[in-house]
């Protein structure tokens, strides 16, 4: 594993540290200094992310602006942050960990990237925004969302196999460890981040001064986060958007952002550990 790769991943622990701030800062930093020394940033690609940080950063300023300059700076911030997601922005090269990894003689070729630039909104964000939960209380957290997660399970994975998306296939592949890594940094957290944290967040508040209910917010984020997964095709998209609703609403009744991520996770995992994995081809 890279150093870039290790940076990231502790930059993101960090949220969970007592002085988040400063040891976010000079993760951060590292980060950037590893991957250019690495070849994984070019020059272009700092540029875009030192200017996509100032952007999250000015967030806190935009509250105050007439609703059609806040809707016009969280648009462009959606859009951007929409770029590095799909990794459309130069200058950033991932790390590719799993190369076409067929789990199963029926599954669909698997493969990962150590993406660089779709979490770092989550970094960006929660280091300027975030409130994290204390170490200690994750454990109990993961037990106050049993109550999402197993009835979410239920139905997204049942579904993918009533479908035929995927089979009833358990396994423990050398890749676990490396899959677990991504899925948890790199998947759970950077998505919920956005999604949850800071996209359903705005649009409950935006719908409900149209006079909507604040789960029509829940729904809307959920199927933006389906259209998301489009690459996956139709299937894997309402499935995604399933389990959108699903996160969505432990956010919603908890607010906080590791019930999300907790979820999102677990049910990747008993997806990967499980089922066909991504799916059956």
């Amino acid at each position: 594993m890279k150093t870039t790769s290790l940076l990231l991943f502790f930059a993101m622990l960090s949220f969970w540290t007592p002085q988040k701030k400063g040891v976010t800062i000079v993760a951060c930093l590292l980060f950037a200094l590893a991957g250019w020394l690495e070849g994984f940033l070019e020059p272009w690609g700092l540029l875009a992310l030192g200017g996509w940080m100032l952007l999250v950063w000015l967030m806190q300023f935009v509250h105050t602006q007439a609703p059609l300059i806040q809707g016009a700076y969280h648009a462009t911030l959606i859009f951007i942050t929409g770029l590095f997601f799909l990794h459309r922005v130069p200058g950033i090269n991932n790390q590719l960990v799993i190369d076409n990894v067929q789990f199963a003689g029926d599954s669909i070729p698997f493969r990962m990237y150590y993406n660089f630039d779709k979490p770092l909104f989550a970094v960006f964000y929660l280091l300027f925004f975030g409130a994290c939960v204390r170490t200690q209380e994750l454990p109990r957290r993961l037990g106050v969302q049993l109550g999402t997660l197993i009835p979410l399970t239920l139905v997204v994975l049942g579904l993918a196999f009533w479908t035929h998306f995927v089979r009833y296939n358990p396994k423990l592949p050398p890749e676990t460890f490396t899959w677990i890594l991504g899925s948890l940094f790199l998947t759970s957290i950077g998505e919920e981040v956005f999604f949850r944290m800071y996209l359903q967040t705005y649009m409950v508040k935006w719908l409900e001064k149209l006079g909507a209910l604040p789960m029509v917010g829940v729904l809307v984020t959920s199927v933006l986060f389906g259209v998301a997964h489009f690459a996956g095709g139709w299937t894997y998209m309402g499935l995604a958007t399933l389990a959108g609703v699903g996160y969505g609403i432990a956010y919603r009744t908890s607010r906080k952002i590791e019930d999300a991520i907790l979820c999102h996770f677990f049910l990747n995992a008993i997806h990967f550990f499980f089922f066909s994995y991504p799916a059956l081809s």
